[in-house]
């Protein structure tokens, strides 16, 4: 059985409301795919701008990273579970609950074509719940969906002469985020989470960053084809 794993970002769900178009697009692809490929779907969906809209405000009375890591957790749940409806409706290959964890979500992929989870741990983000997913079911793909169609060598929304990085190395992009911030944050922006980049890069774990606006790109990745986003392969 083939897996791809998905970490589906949050902003991209719920940019300030629920995408249902985003989300209907995004599930009618996934869908056709495993009719036509057999391929099962992990999908981890992360806390976007429903998290960093009340960071701010619960920052006023908390500062306690702890409190802070479970608010953001709780909002990826919430988003994973309103993607998980459309597939629900749709297909009765879909487990109708997200997973509690990567360990939970793995051994449901065992039954099921679409398992849906959000975060779990403090302290840790929704990339290394992707990452050890990805791990639990073969070491398989993972892709990034985001607003961002690519790793670029700065931030494009600030650089005008940012440039896409079409192929590079998992130590490539390892130094790339670390050099933008070594240390985790609650609600932090980066295109992949620094521990999942690390653990990503020690069990080689083949990594592809494209568009939301260009989900065609996830057939293209499972058939080993050119995408116009950036694979992280050694």
């Amino acid at each position: 059985m083939e897996y791809v794993i998905i970490s589906l970002g949050g902003s991209v769900v719920n940019p300030g409301k629920l995408d249902n178009n985003l989300i209907k697009n995004f599930g009618n692809i996934l869908i056709n795919l495993n009719k036509k490929h057999k391929i099962r779907f992990g999908v981890v969906v992360g806390g976007g701008k429903l998290f960093r809209n009340l960071l701010p405000e619960i920052k006023k009375y908390t500062k306690n990273k702890t409190s802070l890591d479970w608010v953001g957790i709780y909002c990826t749940r919430v988003n994973a579970q309103c993607v998980a409806s459309y597939f629900v409706e749709k297909t009765n290959k879909t487990h109708e609950t997200i997973g509690q964890d990567y360990k939970e979500s793995a051994k449901l992929l065992d039954k099921y074509s679409f398992v849906f989870q959000g975060g779990d741990i403090p302290g840790y983000t929704s990339d290394m719940d992707t990452i050890e997913l990805a791990i639990a079911k073969n070491k398989a793909k993972v892709i990034n969906i985001s607003n961002v169609d690519g790793v670029y060598d700065k931030d494009p929304n600030k650089y005008k002469s940012a440039k896409k990085i079409p192929k590079m190395t998992h130590k490539e992009l390892s130094a790339l985020i670390l050099k933008t911030s070594k240390t985790y944050k609650a609600g932090q922006n980066l295109v992949f989470d620094q521990k999942a980049t690390k653990l990503a890069q020690k069990h080689n774990i083949e990594l592809h960053f494209i568009s939301a606006k260009n989900l065609q790109d996830i057939e293209k990745i499972i058939q080993c084809k050119a995408h116009k986003g950036t694979m992280v392969k050694d």
